[in-house]
């Protein structure tokens, strides 16, 4: 069944899978980029520019959860399991505004200056106890 379509001014009659076909290359080349914020970025002040970006980047970051005393208590339960054990943990810390896991194990815990060495196959880290959330025994 065709159709009366007018193109460039004309009146022409075309089947509509021709012009469905033509539509969607037309469409196609016709398409414009959007080139996101950039395009508005020009409109807006510097400073107004910066404060997006800091908004963007602090979006996905979270609090620094308070532990409670059974919390901690726990904590050091596990931390102390696995020194005597030495087997492997996974360490949940916080920081910079996110959540990280480390799996490793427990190499040493200085409680006077706070922290704990966990040592993976590639390298040993140092890690604040403040930052701890979270630890889990593997195996």
């Amino acid at each position: 069944m065709g159709a009366n379509v007018l193109i460039g001014g004309v009146d022409v009659m075309m089947s509509k899978e021709e012009f469905e076909r033509r539509f969607a290359v037309n469409y196609k080349s016709a398409k414009l980029k959007d080139r996101g914020n950039k395009k508005w970025t020009a409109m807006m002040l510097p400073e107004h520019v910066a404060e997006l970006r800091t908004d963007e980047a602090n979006y996905d970051k979270v609090d620094r959860p308070q532990l409670n005393q059974y919390d901690m208590e726990y904590i050091q339960d596990e931390i102390q399991r696995a020194v005597t054990s030495k087997s492997e943990v996974t360490l949940r810390f916080w920081m910079n505004g996110e959540f990280k896991y480390r799996k490793g194990t427990i190499e040493e815990v200085n409680l006077m200056k706070r922290y704990i060495d966990v040592e993976d196959p590639f390298d040993t880290s140092r890690y604040n106890f403040d930052d701890i959330v979270g630890i889990q025994l593997e195996g």
